[in-house]
């Protein structure tokens, strides 16, 4: 697979060179609704891995009648749960060994815009020798909980920049592009991480001098979850040994004690702590 910072690469020509991960579990109620906004997408020529993680409702059913209908999906049916890194190792194992040189990551609870997936493309396709590109991601919820999961998760931009390369950037997972690449230099997502394996996957890419962009225009929409989920990921990559990035709601909830505090006392301008 192609590793050059000087080669520009044109995707979605010729057989189709796009592959879009979307891992499921017990997604019957909310898959339905991505799936329709990938079929409006405004670039088309994708293929979909889509993963039931050992789902208990009909989320296969789901995946199974989609993919017979579009002719444009490829369904990963697991019979013991594989959790979300696991599940996206399995379909990256197989879109990289059939040749696939950009894979786009979404979860099944969001809903792209219509130029969501072709704002990815373009970024890519001008930033030369970028591995990593994510978009914004905008918050659906229904109650206060679910509002604080958005706030503290998402951004819609970057600190300090709206594009642009950055070194210590890290961005989430349902809305992330990567060459396949990378996955070369990072290996893949740590399948023993409860969670923040985008975390993970962010700071050993960093590690290994791969760049990570952000293109304001590769926006979607994420349903908040109405749990504590924020301070549970929080308190779990403390525990995992994985430190949030640094400018993050989840690094400053973990490491700082609350927003506008670091260790020792109020945050100063400059200070290099959560900025």
């Amino acid at each position: 697979m192609p590793d050059s910072n000087t080669e520009r690469q044109e995707y979605g020509t010729g057989k189709s060179q796009v592959a879009i991960v979307v891992p499921s579990r017990n997604a019957e109620s909310i898959l339905p609704e991505f799936l329709f906004s990938l079929q409006e997408s405004s670039f088309q020529n994708w293929m979909a891995f889509l993963i039931d993680d050992a789902s208990e409702d009909s989320t296969t059913d789901v995946i199974r009648d989609w993919c017979n209908s579009s002719g444009k999906g490829r369904p990963i049916l697991l019979n013991k749960r594989h959790g979300p890194p696991g599940a996206r190792n399995v379909a990256l194992k197989l879109l990289i060994s059939e040749g696939y040189q950009l894979v786009l990551f979404h979860d099944s609870d969001c809903v792209l815009e219509r130029n969501t997936v072709a704002a990815h493309i373009a970024a890519h396709e001008n930033s030369v020798g970028t591995g990593i590109i994510g978009g914004p991601v905008k918050s659906i919820h229904s109650t206060r909980v679910g509002a604080a999961d958005g706030y503290a998760s998402w951004f819609t931009s970057p600190p300090g920049r709206s594009n642009g390369k950055f070194r210590f950037l890290h961005l989430p997972t349902c809305n992330l592009s990567v060459k396949t690449w990378v996955f070369d230099k990072t290996g893949l997502f740590q399948e023993n991480l409860v969670t923040g394996e985008d975390v993970a996957f962010c700071q050993a890419a960093r590690a290994a001098g791969v760049d990570i962009a952000f293109a304001a225009e590769a926006i979607l929409a994420h349903k908040d979850r109405d749990d504590l989920h924020t301070g549970q990921i929080s308190g779990m990559l403390v525990e995992q040994g994985v430190s949030a990035p640094r400018g993050c709601a989840a690094h400053r909830v973990a490491f700082c004690g609350d927003r506008n505090r670091g260790p020792g006392g109020p945050r100063q301008p400059g200070d290099g702590h959560c900025q």
